[in-house]
């Protein structure tokens, strides 16, 4: 009998629990008559459903409390012609055709497939987060609730630190007690363990066979699962009711940090994630302009670091951003101005919204250009509490197209209506310039016409051909341009600065490791970085773990100040 001694257990079931070839379907009314108070059915594979789905959806109904998960294909998306990124849309957006309706808790099952057929996911595991963070994010976005993960204890340490913080089904079936199982998924750090599956074969009464056909399956095998958490967070999780996030503040809004309708964006936030593992994606905007362009301050601030290199003592000037300037906000974001020529201001400087602070930069025979294919601006913000989206895992980062203002008004000279979808924009007012992308049906206002071609943005260098009523029509009135909801150039004021303690690794240590982790690591949480010895840091959180002093100098990234009597930052 499951759930007894105050237990609260489960079993978790799929189309391998039903036997294709006979009449008989699987009774759910006998397993809670056994004792099992939740049942976590398969929705889906890849992108194929679950043939059993919706007879374990029905049947449940009003017998157990309902809970989905879906298994990760990892393997597949190739041959199926998408690429990583795609492929985990594909497959969250899968888990809502099936789900929509239907509000209940939904795991992704992250596990090894058959050698038969599939690499070890250990062997593509950055492919593999790729598929999942697509999976989860399309879900989450959806459903308004965190998505969970399932996956053996045995693969926990792997996944990354931005990953910890969600609800847990963590299996392991060694002969262990709750607490080991706490420790393990402690020490990997993961902080929500909600479900421990701790059996596979079924057995509830202890005579060494399984008893899954007594529970109404057509096998003997089943797996069993406990409840960890208390009663109370029990009813709330199985309610699966959306999460009311909290009242926010609205995010400010920033001035472009180049001259307006002139140049274009090269790269936009979040993409790339490939080329850029340790953010997951692009962690801000690149703009396409040449050497020697002016660049300005999006808002008022303090430059808190300016200088040839990326980093204090990293001394190369081809990595990372390379010669460039961080001014912090008196709401404590940061923006960052990378891969410049020239720097016009210091750390210490007080600068206002729209000052001049340097020059573009990033060609390639510039020592100092930084990470840089060719000429752009490299523009972030950062800002406590990102969203935890692709480019903003690690940095705190936030796309900043949205809030992006002009410094002044520029009024239109007309508006055009597109007719087709295959407009295309182009970098500048004629055929010879390249293209950008395929501008949307709809109304546009112009601001500039050049020989026939339409500037349709403001901000940018974003040009369409308008001459041709085949395509377009001009209209009379230009569309309305709302007015700011705060001033575009504030009045400058005093810049109240946090106050900020400084330290540097140790000299002799032979550098120290960054861990990632979403509350306090331990020995054993992934290492993400190493500091070189005389790096100073900013200590923004300081945790006694033990005969352990950690400290976090990033959005889940820590280092260790002290082991015992061993200083590492002093």
């Amino acid at each position: 009998m499951l759930s007894q001694d105050g237990r609260i257990e489960g079993i978790d079931i799929s189309q391998f629990q039903d036997d294709y070839y006979t009449a008989k379907k699987p009774d759910l009314k006998q397993a809670a008559a056994n004792g099992a108070k939740f049942y976590y059915m398969r929705s889906s594979y890849g992108q194929v459903e679950d043939r059993m789905f919706r007879h374990f959806l029905e049947q449940g109904r009003g017998v157990m409390d309902q809970a989905a998960y879906h298994y990760m294909d990892y393997y597949s998306y190739s041959s199926l012609g998408y690429n990583s990124t795609k492929w985990g849309v594909i497959q969250g957006e899968k888990i809502i055709s099936l789900l929509k309706g239907n509000p209940m808790p939904i795991f992704i099952d992250v596990e090894s497939a058959s050698p038969s057929y599939a690499p070890n996911i250990s062997k593509v595991w950055g492919t593999a987060m790729t598929i999942l963070d697509n999976i989860l994010k399309t879900v989450d976005d959806h459903f308004g609730v965190a998505t969970g993960i399932y996956a053996s204890t045995g693969w926990l340490k792997k996944f990354y630190g931005y990953h910890k913080w969600r609800p847990l089904w963590a299996a392991n079936y060694n002969k262990v007690g709750p607490e080991v199982v706490r420790k393990l998924v402690a020490d990997a750090g993961f902080t929500d363990l909600l479900i421990w599956q701790y059996a596979s074969h079924g057995d509830i009464d202890g005579d060494g066979t399984g008893d899954g056909r007594d529970l109404g399956f057509e096998s003997n095998g089943l797996d069993l699962n406990l409840w960890m958490q208390s009663k109370e967070r029990y009813d709330e999780f199985f309610g699966a009711k959306p999460v009311e996030p909290p009242a926010v503040k609205p995010l400010d809004n920033y001035l472009l940090p180049i001259d307006e309708g002139k140049h274009y964006i090269t790269q936009i936030f979040g993409v790339n994630p490939g080329t850029y593992p340790t953010s997951r994606g692009h962690n801000g905007i690149d703009f396409g302009l040449p050497v020697g362009c002016n660049l300005y301050a999006s808002r008022e601030g303090k430059v808190i670091q300016a200088g040839d290199f990326s980093q204090p003592g990293i001394t190369d000037g081809k990595i990372g951003y390379g010669r460039h300037c961080r001014i912090e906000h008196s709401d404590g974001a940061i923006t960052i101005y990378g891969h410049l020529s020239r720097l016009d201001v210091k750390v210490g400087d007080v600068v206002t919204a729209g000052q001049l602070i340097g020059l573009s930069g990033g060609a390639t025979s510039d020592p100092h250009s930084g990470f840089s294919s060719g000429p752009h601006l490299h523009f972030e913000i950062r800002k406590e509490g990102a969203p935890q989206i692709p480019g903003g895992f690690v940095y705190n980062g936030i796309d900043p197209l949205p809030l992006f203002v002009p410094r002044k008004t520029e009024n239109p000279l007309y508006t055009i209506n597109v007719k087709i979808d295959t407009l295309l924009l182009r970098k500048g007012p004629g055929s010879n310039f390249g293209m950008l992308r395929n501008i949307a049906p709809g109304k546009h206002n112009v601001y500039e016409e050049i020989n026939g071609w339409g500037r349709v943005s403001q901000l940018f260098g974003e040009w369409s051909y308008v001459a041709f009523s085949g395509w377009v029509d001009k209209l009379d009135a230009p569309l309305a341009i709302p007015e700011p909801t705060e001033p575009i150039i504030p009045a400058p004021k005093e810049i109240k600065m946090k106050s900020v303690e400084i330290k540097k690794v140790k000299q002799g240590r032979g550098g120290l490791r960054v861990r990632t982790s979403a509350k306090a690591p331990t020995l054993f949480s992934l290492v993400q970085d190493k500091l070189a010895e005389g790096t100073e840091v900013e200590i923004l959180e300081r945790v006694v773990s033990g005969n352990y002093i950690w400290v976090r100098i990033g959005y889940g990234q820590w280092v260790c100040e002290r082991e015992g009597q061993t200083v590492y930052l002093e």
